[in-house]
């Protein structure tokens, strides 16, 4: 509870006695002391409610009491919508909501496999057990959590299920994320990482119709949010991931996917940020191939297959000829070089980029001079006075040209 409570910004002086112990104690060391007086656990719970309807991870860990602990579905679903009505904008309540949903249908599945009945196929005019169970608890599920015009979709939902045999599980779980889903974007119509959460949920379960429903979403992302670079770098990294977690190496046409999802939000988004993304990710592949950005330039790249350290390489020279070369780009460049061992070529990119458009970049020029100062003593073994007249006047030409506070960094290499 203390991880659930505090995330959503409540802090546990601020839930005040309400909460005692339970703050104090891990859920699992809390749980099984808890279960031994659950109606006093119910009524503390229903007090923190009462003083505190407006932080989420109390309705949620109260939802996950009485579904866990109490077995009591119809209540953790009351809970949750009670959640939603006083937290609408809660991501996590969102998401909660529908792991419990489906998880209850999970169980319900199980249940029927153990009693060794079908696997969850049903003909809807045929009102089994579990099936009217299911109506009899889940009438408010498809209710609108706004009290206008419950009666009419709630009925538009039931009007629109199928007659034909379906398979229990898997129709009644995408029934579920479909409803959810809605509700949860027009409450957080702007926000990304909630509709990300709930892909990630959907690409986790087997429903029916989950290709369809997961192409309607990705095209709502791509609509309302391709001017972002987070959308892009989500994107490319989705495509990566889909089939690089099954196995531990890098699949090439999954890295070819991954390149062409940057290499267009390059081209929708030319921003520094996205560059910055870009060769973020490619570096990742680069430790995941080899451990170390060292290492992997002794290491052979098939012809087939895309070379990392290149098109890092290709990438940071291609936000400097667009336009979107940032101090902070500037200097991975540099520093990316210097890693592979190229000292001359990191002096040269050092010395063009401080005579550019990023001339009075403080922490470009404290990294040119530690690079001036390195090349010196390599080429000689040690600094004589000419090695240190050169770095002194230029290092005076450039503290004439800015300001004092500014420059601070470099006054103190003086």
């Amino acid at each position: 509870i203390t991880k659930s409570v505090t995330s959503t910004g409540a802090t546990q002086s601020s839930l005040g006695d309400h909460l005692g112990i339970l703050l104090n104690l891990p859920y699992s060391s809390v749980m099984p002391t808890m279960a031994t007086r659950p109606i006093r656990v119910n009524s503390v719970l229903a007090q923190v409610i009462r003083f505190h309807p407006k932080v989420p991870g109390i309705w949620i860990y109260a939802a996950a009491w009485e579904f866990d602990q109490n077995l009591n579905a119809a209540a953790a679903r009351a809970l949750m919508q009670s959640g939603l009505r006083a937290c609408p904008t809660s991501e996590d309540l969102w998401v909660e909501y529908l792991r419990m949903e489906l998880t209850y249908l999970n169980k319900l599945k199980a249940r029927k496999a153990i009693l060794g009945e079908d696997e969850g196929t049903l003909i809807h005019d045929v009102r089994d057990a579990d099936e009217k169970q299911w109506r009899d608890e889940n009438k408010e599920l498809f209710m609108a959590l706004e009290e206008k015009g419950e009666n009419d979709k709630a009925s538009d939902v039931q009007n629109g299920l199928s007659k034909k045999k379906l398979d229990f599980f898997h129709d009644h779980g995408l029934s579920i994320l479909r409803t959810i889903y809605s509700s949860a974007v027009e409450a957080l119509p702007s926000n990304f990482s909630l509709r990300t959460r709930f892909i990630e949920i959907l690409d986790a379960t087997d429903l029916t119709r989950s290709e369809e429903m997961r192409k309607e979403i990705l095209d709502e992302l791509r609509r309302e949010f391709s001017k972002e670079p987070v959308y892009w770098d989500w994107l490319a990294r989705l495509n990566y991931k889909s089939s690089h977690e099954m196995v531990n190496e890098i699949i090439p046409s999954q890295l070819e996917k991954a390149i062409q999802a940057y290499e267009e939000g390059i081209k929708v988004v030319p921003s520094a940020m996205m560059f910055n993304l870009y060769i973020k990710f490619l570096r990742n592949i680069i430790v995941h191939k080899n451990g170390e950005t060292r290492s992997s330039v002794t290491s052979s790249t098939p012809a087939h297959t895309v070379d990392p350290i290149s098109r890092i390489l290709e990438v940071y020279e291609m936000a400097e000829k667009m336009g979107c070369i940032s101090e902070d780009l500037a200097c991975q460049h540099i520093s990316f070089c210097l890693q592979l061992g190229r000292l001359e070529e990191a002096r040269k990119l050092a010395e063009k980029l401080c005579n550019g458009k990023l001339s009075d970049a403080v922490d470009l020029w404290v990294l040119r001079f530690s690079i001036e100062m390195r090349c010196v003593t390599e080429r000689s073994g040690s600094l004589s006075k000419a090695d240190l007249q050169y770095v002194f006047e230029l290092l005076k030409t450039v503290l004439t040209k800015m300001a004092v506070w500014k420059a601070e960094s470099l006054w103190l290499l003086v």
